[in-house]
């Protein structure tokens, strides 16, 4: 570079650069800026998201929508997760991301896995039940995985953020309230609720109901219980009673969230619940008996009538003894009383045939409670296979019905049956 003096005029004369200064500016302008990945809006995992209906509204962190408290009806399987989608890209530096597929995972749709309040893992066989409803314990974790996530910016220098695997944690509270009503013998012995044919032979828990009986009517779950609200009988279970009868309030997320009581049972004391919800019938109640389930501020009650009772003596005796134990042949039960097997009318002189009781509400003792045993049944008198009617067979034979499985059959009067007094 020289210069020209003209005046108070200064004129510099711009010679060109060497060539080697001109090529180290091409070869810094060549390179791209290192910037920041793309990534996924808010905390990443906070993006994973579920729905319970149907795919209209989505809940997350992210959103900040997550609900406090959801239905206990609401099946495991109507909580549904959607794809990691475009809406949830972010990048700092104002890199645009792709027109499609900016954001992926494999498999595309994230996992759910469920784990109750007790550590135990939801089985895929319970996820068609309700989540307040399916005998776990509130409140859940619903633990949302996506894998090998990916995101990808049009432009920038990283285009590609491996983030690997997402996960995340949400609590879920189920609604409270009265999910059914078991009897202790479906808690005690599950397999063994009713007798029922299944097309080659008699078995326990087979089927439906059939021409010979067994199975069980609509208000009756074999997992379940009772439903808090029949859709067959006009009355809620239970209708029949005997001293030590026992039953449990199954609740929304477990009983420990509840405080029970008995808001009224006349005469004091014929009605207890415990901490577990467990009801038991200490001796005849007259009227409504109403059962209070209270957590926080939500109130449920349960309502029955005790219709029929029985008093199981704990003796098994001849039919002229029977009588004489219970005081009158009226104080006998009715067939009708006992089972509502097929077979609880039939008339005088009926050849024997094959017959079970159902399960259901306001058809008689063992409909109701199941197999009468005072193993499912602590402290009752129950022990008896067999148990007297007060119904006529033929001269100087009765029926009598089987405690196990409500079976009817009849047997001369000499035969040691068990006897149960009307009460």
């Amino acid at each position: 570079m020289s210069f020209l003096r003209a005046g108070n005029v200064v004129v510099f004369l711009l010679f060109s650069l060497p060539f080697s200064s001109f090529a180290a500016i091409q070869a810094r302008t060549a390179m791209t800026i290192q910037g920041h990945a793309p990534t996924l809006q808010d905390i990443p995992e906070n993006n994973l998201s579920f729905s319970v209906d149907g795919g209209t509204t989505f809940y997350s962190d992210a959103l900040n929508n997550v609900p406090m408290v959801l239905s206990k009806d609401l099946r495991f399987d109507e909580f549904v997760t959607q794809s990691l989608n475009d809406e949830s890209y972010y990048d700092s530096d104002g890199d645009v991301k792709l027109s499609t597929g900016s954001v992926e995972s494999l498999p595309a749709i994230p996992t759910i896995t469920w784990i109750d309040n007790a550590g135990r893992t939801v089985s895929p066989a319970d996820y068609s039940k309700g989540i307040g409803c399916a005998g776990y314990e509130a409140p859940f974790k619903l633990m949302i995985v996506a894998d090998n996530v990916t995101v990808k910016s049009e432009y920038g220098d990283s285009r590609v953020n491996n983030l690997g695997t997402l996960s995340k944690q949400y609590e879920i509270n189920p609604s409270t309230g009265i999910c059914s009503v078991k009897p202790n013998q479906l808690i005690v012995q599950p397999s063994q609720q009713w007798m029922g044919f299944d097309g080659s032979a008699w078995v326990w828990n087979s089927g439906v109901a059939t021409v010979d009986g067994g199975g069980y009517s609509a208000d009756f779950d074999p997992v379940a219980g009772f439903k808090t609200v029949p859709t067959v009988s006009s009355s809620t279970f239970p209708t029949t009673g005997f001293p030590k009868a026992r039953f449990q309030l199954a609740m929304s997320g477990g009983s420990s969230f509840y405080t029970f009581s008995v808001l009224n049972a006349s005469p004091a004391g014929s009605v207890t619940v415990d901490s577990a919800g467990t009801v038991v019938l200490e001796s005849k109640p007259a009227g409504n008996v109403t059962i209070r389930a209270v957590s926080g501020s939500n109130i449920h009650d349960y309502t029955f009538k005790i219709n029929l009772w029985a008093v199981p003596t704990g003796t098994s005796a001849t039919y002229p003894n029977a009588v004489t134990l219970c005081g009158a042949e009226s104080n006998l039960l009715t067939r009708a009383e006992l089972t509502n097997s097929p077979a609880k009318t039939a008339p005088m002189n009926w050849p024997y045939a094959p017959n079970y009781m159902t399960r259901s509400i306001g058809e008689g003792l063992a409909s109701e409670w199941g197999l009468l045993s005072s193993v499912y049944y602590p402290g009752s008198l129950w022990g008896a296979p067999t148990l007297w009617t007060s119904d006529l067979h033929k001269t100087n034979y009765w029926f009598f019905v089987f405690v196990a499985d409500g079976r009817v059959s009849y047997a001369t009067s000499g035969y040691n049956g068990g006897v149960v007094c009307r009460g």
